[in-house]
């Protein structure tokens, strides 16, 4: 498998640990859920794409690979959508994660990934 892809199959199983973590602390879980996300569009973009992505979080670097061709704009609206929902997490003023938002979360993140993974470009099946 060339550099900077992950089989359909690893992006099923990425946070299966996530949702023990999510038990005993929520926001943590979001937390490292959403810095998968940033990781695996990372690596997609880094696989086709020179310029430098340190500075770059997960909305930006869902710009760039669509951009690329690497997510589509609705995907780029579900990044988007968790950026929001991570941003809550972190700045609730109850400081509070309930577990079932954490799992919610996860299953959000766990989609996103699994499309990161597996989107084909229409125009280059061999794309991926």
């Amino acid at each position: 498998m060339p550099a900077g892809e992950v089989s359909a199959g690893e992006a099923g199983d990425v946070v299966g640990d996530l949702f023990d973590l999510a038990e005993t602390s929520p926001a943590a879980a979001v937390f490292e859920g959403y810095k998968r996300v940033e990781d695996a569009l990372t690596r997609r973009i880094a696989a086709v794409y020179d310029g430098d992505l340190s500075a770059s979080d997960a909305s930006e670097l869902a710009r760039l690979a669509r951009d690329l061709g690497i997510v589509t704009g609705e995907t780029v609206r579900a990044i988007d959508g968790l950026e929001v929902l991570r941003n809550l997490a972190a700045h609730s003023e109850s400081g509070r994660v309930m577990r079932e938002e954490a799992g919610e979360y996860l299953s959000l993140v766990q989609a996103v990934l699994f499309t990161i993974a597996t989107w084909l470009k229409p125009d280059n099946p061999d794309s991926f």
